[in-house]
């Protein structure tokens, strides 16, 4: 038995403002590729979501998956947007599977230089403005039926109201959010780039979270982000600790 956590909705079209945990159970790959109907990507754990209630939802991309307190997975994704399970099983990244290119990548210090920078974040509350330009990055589809990319992609998304982004999601929409890019426009990001940064004037201000029905086939509904600036005290005391957070 093992344990995913995220602040992810409850149930298809429920949201939460509170870190959630459940145990799942890990489930054979052939059994897991039997039931998703095709060959599944060969470096994945299934765990939870088939003959259960439990499992993982959106909103919990990028979290991990515990087992005997190591994290051996990374969320990755559900069938359909659909988190009304039993359905089909999660998948994960499988960690154990990259620990060479883990290793290599966090051996010491990234070499900073002309094509490797860091990205700053804001030092207080911001206010973005309406139709500012920002870009997001990331190594996710490029459209709903595609694979993810071996490049890095970068598309320009223009900042929405946040009235208006809360007219179109309707109540579901969670505070503390960014709305850009996905509404009005073809461009915007897609499963896979859970996690990137929007950045706008050179600084990261939101963190890639959802877009609607797993649907990149833009225009749609504004895509959601999170807002970095609404947990600065967080991530400021989390940082001087300089342990995990438990």
């Amino acid at each position: 038995m093992c344990s995913v956590a995220g602040w992810g909705k409850t149930e298809t079209n429920n949201t939460s403002n509170d870190l959630r945990v459940v145990s799942v159970s890990i489930i054979n790959k052939e059994v897991c590729n039997g039931t998703w109907q095709y060959t599944l990507p060969p470096n994945v754990i299934c765990a939870g979501g088939y003959n259960t209630e439990k499992g993982f939802c959106q909103g919990d991309s990028g979290g991990p998956l515990v087992c005997n307190g190591i994290a051996v997975g990374v969320v990755s994704f559900n069938r359909n947007n659909n988190c009304d399970y039993p359905n089909v099983p999660n998948v994960y990244t499988d960690i154990s599977k990259y620990r060479d290119w883990l290793k290599h990548t966090l051996s010491g210090k990234a070499p900073l230089n002309k094509l490797v920078k860091t990205l700053p974040i804001p030092k207080d509350e911001i206010k973005l403005k309406e139709g500012e330009i920002c870009s997001v990055a990331g190594w996710g589809k490029t459209e709903n039926k595609d694979f993810t990319v071996d490049d890095m992609r970068v598309v320009n998304v223009s900042l929405l109201n946040p009235k208006l982004c809360q007219r179109i999601w309707g109540p579901g929409l969670p505070p503390k959010v960014i709305c850009a890019g996905g509404y009005n426009t073809n461009k915007g990001f897609c499963q896979g780039d859970s996690g990137g940064p929007l950045v706008c004037n050179g600084m990261a201000v939101g963190v890639v979270s959802f877009n609607r029905l797993r649907n990149c086939k833009y225009p749609d509904v504004p895509n959601v982000y999170t807002d970095i600036s609404k947990y600065l005290q967080w991530i400021n005391k989390n940082m001087k600790t300089k342990e995990c957070v438990k």
